[in-house]
C-alpha cells in the first residue's frame, strides 16, 4: 500500500510539472483532505475542489453558497 501510495505521489508530481512547463492550468477534484490539498499547493495546482471544501448540493443550496461569498 505505501509502495502504491509513493508511486501515485511521484507520477503526480512527474505530471504536474510536465504540465507546468507547458503552462497549462491544473485542476484537481475529488480532494477530500488536508494533507492532499496541502500535497497538490505545493506542487502548483491552480484549482482544487472536492469534499473536503463543500458536500454535493443542490442547485438551490450552491445559488445560496454563490450568494454569500459575493457578499464577503
Amino acid at each position: 500500500m505505501a509502495m502504491l501510495l509513493f508511486l501515485n505521489l511521484y507520477l503526480s508530481q512527474k505530471m504536474f510539472h510536465m504540465l507546468k512547463r507547458m503552462h497549462k492550468s491544473i485542476v484537481c477534484e475529488g480532494v477530500e483532505t488536508e494533507v492532499i490539498a496541502d500535497f497538490l499547493k505545493n506542487e502548483g495546482c491552480n484549482e482544487i475542489q472536492g469534499f473536503l471544501y463543500y458536500r454535493p448540493m443542490c442547485i438551490g443550496d450552491f445559488e445560496t453558497v454563490m450568494h454569500m461569498q459575493k457578499a464577503i
